[in-house]
């Protein structure tokens, strides 16, 4: 009997002072996922998609510049970036503006947008066109 009592009143304990844990959305799970393969500094199918679709805006951006039409964002011509660069600047954006890509449905649904929205937007607030 007492050690029914002890058991009852350690679960009564943890759950009183254990607030609700809330899960991941699958777009937390893939920056998660992202994080470890930068701090592990080495390749995966996700950083080959950032680094993709990096290349994609930077051949995007050229072609708008040699048109003469306002570019997506304006990185100066003598830096070069990699896709390591790509995916600091894709964590840095979803970490500055997690509630956003966490509750836009389609970025749930469709996690390679999520890491390219989060791409184009840390671009665009890193390189500004002014």
């Amino acid at each position: 009997m007492k050690k029914l009592l002890a058991f009852a009143l350690a679960l009564a304990v943890m759950l009183f002072t254990v607030g609700p844990v809330r899960a991941q959305t699958p777009v937390e799970n893939i920056f998660a996922e992202l994080k470890q393969q930068l701090k592990e500094h080495k390749g995966g199918e996700l950083l080959f998609l950032l680094k993709g679709a990096g290349e994609a805006f930077g051949l995007a951006n050229a072609r708008l510049r040699h048109k003469g039409i306002p570019q997506f964002y304006c990185q100066p011509d003598h830096l070069s970036l990699n896709a390591f660069n790509f995916v600091s600047m894709a964590i840095d954006e979803f970490e500055r503006n997690r509630a956003f890509y966490i509750n836009r449905p389609l970025l749930q649904e469709t996690l390679h947008l999520s890491l390219a929205t989060a791409l184009l937007d840390g671009l665009q607030r890193t390189f500004p066109c002014k």
